[in-house]
């Protein structure tokens, strides 16, 4: 999954959640690993980030996200929110 605002680009894994699930959807709160890269690209930073938001799955076996992970920037003492959409590979789990 990406996600971005604007400043930075993020590239997210999937990690814990806690999920609630209906017949046509998911929503989900999420933990998300990921690495962020600077908009400037001029130099290229690349930093691995942790975020927590909720997502979205839905359409075709709830295989499409839309995911609102938000970021702390340490550096600054903010929080950033970003949005962004994905798609899972990988085959869902029998129940």
């Amino acid at each position: 999954m990406a996600t971005a605002n604007k400043e930075a680009l993020f590239i997210n894994m999937g990690g814990p959640a806690i999920k609630v699930i209906f017949t046509r959807f998911s929503i989900s709160i999420n933990m998300y690993p990921s690495f962020k890269f600077e908009i400037p690209v001029s130099k290229l930073i690349v930093t691995p980030q942790l975020g927590l938001g909720p997502q979205l799955n839905f359409l075709k076996d709830k295989r499409f996200v839309i995911a609102f992970p938000c970021y702390y920037q340490a550096s600054k003492s903010t929080w950033t929110a970003t949005a962004g959409i994905g798609y899972i590979f990988t085959k869902p789990k029998k129940q």
